[in-house]
């Protein structure tokens, strides 16, 4: 087995509503892959976390026809509420400690990383804004900072539930007369009576509070989507907000920019991970407008380059569970993504 062609790596990307699980061989091709349950340990428990994993990777190994006794070479973990140090050294020993059937290795990171590793290995922003939001800079040393990605309590600006909630919260004060919208709210009072099938406004605190459900809010952007592409104004200034918080993100970063990142083709490179991005045409000028005139900082570069990922973040994590026993997969970087804005600045 010290042939390399026989060794098999995996890579899961875990979101918040739903996760992602590749298998690959030692030539970087996909033998599998298999879709799994929000793995936010935050969110479902630390335990019911390892158990989706453990559920996953063997899905894919019987897809693949591989037995279930054969252990991975490398397994990487790229999960949603993984950002911190002391959760994935945790994540690693409890799966070498109750699964260990899985795998040789584990590398354990936030799910901004396997994006970025699945766009390319030289470093850049990684800026996620699907149900929830982080933003993380990787410079071409391997150094990382990171701006956001604390839950929907603490964070998750610019995320579909955070403009869910806004929305929400819109027309609640604009109800109690706490804070009147100069905007028509009738769509989105509507849209949210229909979402949530209530009658009422008093009825939705059932699902803010007692039966509360990330998904479930952050579901709702759907309508506001709906909303700003019939031209409601509303639900158009909510996204046009969504756009300058996520930019605020990247302003955040800008000063830690290692200066290879800005000189390099195409100047900046901004990995963009999340449905939100999907309402590019919504956000795109509150975005455009905050990031480039932030200031003195933001004039550090001269190049902006956007990417939309066009193969799934797992393939950045099986390429950093293959990394940490020093094993670098071949990767076409070049098909993995797509560039949907780039401007000289």
């Amino acid at each position: 087995m010290s042939d390399k062609s026989m060794h098999y790596y995996a890579g899961i990307e875990g979101g918040a509503t739903k996760s992602k699980v590749l298998l690959l061989d030692s030539q970087g091709h996909i033998l599998s892959e298999a879709d799994g349950p929000c793995t936010n340990q935050w969110l479902i428990g630390f335990d019911e976390c390892l158990k989706q994993v453990d559920k996953m990777i063997m899905k894919v190994k019987i897809a693949a026809e591989i037995g279930p006794e054969v252990k991975l070479k490398g397994l990487g973990l790229s999960l949603s509420g993984g950002d911190e140090k002391d959760t994935q050294e945790k994540l690693t020993s409890e799966i070498f400690q109750n699964y260990g059937h899985l795998t040789e290795s584990i590398y354990a990171c936030s799910d901004t990383q396997c994006a970025m590793y699945t766009a390319t290995d030289k470093g850049g922003i990684v800026l996620i804004a699907g149900t929830g939001s982080n933003c993380q800079l990787i410079n071409c040393d391997g150094t990382m900072h990171r701006c956001g990605g604390w839950g929907h309590l603490l964070g998750d600006e610019g995320s579909g539930y955070w403009i869910a909630l806004k929305a929400i919260k819109t027309y609640f004060d604009h109800e109690d007369n706490m804070e009147v919208c100069p905007y028509d709210v009738t769509y989105v009072k509507d849209a949210m009576l229909k979402y949530f099938n209530i009658d009422n406004k008093a009825n939705l605190l059932h699902y803010i509070y007692s039966d509360f459900e990330k998904s479930k809010i952050a579901g709702f952007c759907l309508e506001i989507v709906k909303g700003a592409k019939g031209g409601d104004p509303l639900c158009l200034h909510i996204f046009n907000d969504a756009g300058k918080i996520l930019a605020k993100h990247v302003n955040a970063l800008v000063p830690k920019i290692d200066e290879e990142l800005l000189i390099c083709k195409g100047g900046l490179h901004i990995v963009c991970v999340g449905s939100i991005w999907k309402s590019w045409e919504f956000i795109r000028d509150g975005f455009l407008n905050t990031l480039l005139s932030s200031g003195v900082q933001c004039r550090k570069f001269k190049e902006l380059t956007l990417l939309r990922l066009k193969k799934n973040g797992a393939i950045g994590a099986a390429y950093l569970g293959a990394k940490a026993t020093d094993y670098i997969l071949p990767l076409d970087y070049e098909n993995n993504v797509d560039i949907f804005f780039h401007k000289e600045l």
